[in-house]
């Protein structure tokens, strides 16, 4: 397996997102209370676990192409102890 770099990425953020689209004319879902996210290609799931503790009332779900990445995310998940994100 080649070796990755995990790092959080700020543009993935639902509030970036909707500055994003809010930007293209489109209105975005709203952020408050429950919601649910996908991430496609959410590598060893920094991300994910960093928006899933920021916003524990929502659902993450993180997939990726390479299992060792899945099992880095899902260690870090249960490291961090979050309930709320999947891989």
């Amino acid at each position: 397996m080649l070796n990755y770099a995990g790092s959080i990425q700020p543009q993935m953020a639902p509030r970036s997102l909707a500055l994003a689209l809010l930007a293209n004319n489109v209105l975005p879902p709203a952020f408050e209370g429950p919601f649910r996210y996908a991430e496609l290609g959410c590598g060893t799931g920094v991300t994910l676990a960093a928006l899933a503790a920021v916003y524990p009332e929502a659902d993450f779900l993180g997939i990726d192409f390479m299992p060792g990445h899945i099992a880095e995310a899902r260690h870090l998940a249960a490291e961090a102890g979050l309930e709320n994100v999947r891989f």
